[in-house]
């Protein structure tokens, strides 16, 4: 199992599987960890509802750490592996991993926003693209729009002798 706490004492492997030196994870935790605080309160069930009971009751999980949660984000976004073999390296299951992916990316992206070292094209494309296409934007569909044929050519004629 990655476990970050093994993996941070092997800096070339550590390099190998983030993209990052130890020495920087640890300067991006900080801002990480705010990150996902904003996104997911502990006051606040993942549905977005006050909760009624206190956080942190039932199992713990294998990402239960900010460091293991930065950790999988980072070999997530380092290698693009299956989700099954990302859960495998984690120990935990296919659909585990989904899910975590699913939570953990916007996170990592808002915590490079927040330090400033997100590139100005991915800043661009969360603000026209993602919030949906120009198409649509303009009132017509895409399917509405012509399709651009390609210019067809006569067929040639042969002789046959």
């Amino acid at each position: 199992m990655l476990r970050y706490d093994r993996l941070k004492r092997n800096r070339q492997k550590f390099l190998a599987l983030t993209g990052i030196t130890p020495k920087k994870f640890k300067v991006l935790l900080p801002a990480f960890a705010r990150a996902y605080q904003r996104c997911y309160p502990p006051s606040k069930t993942l549905a977005g509802k006050v909760r009624k009971r206190r956080p942190g009751a039932g199992r713990k999980g294998s990402l239960n750490s900010m460091e293991q949660k930065l950790l999988f984000a980072l070999v997530y976004q380092k290698a693009y592996p299956l989700q099954e073999l990302q859960g495998e390296a984690f120990e935990i299951s296919q659909s585990r991993a989904n899910h975590w992916i699913h939570r953990l990316l916007p996170v990592l992206q808002q915590t490079l926003d927040d330090i400033g070292v997100l590139p100005e094209r991915k800043k661009r494309l969360n603000s026209s693209w993602m919030a949906g296409s120009d198409a649509v934007k303009g009132g017509k569909a895409l399917k509405n729009r012509p399709c651009p044929t390609a210019a067809r050519r006569k067929p040639i004629a042969t002789r046959m002798s």
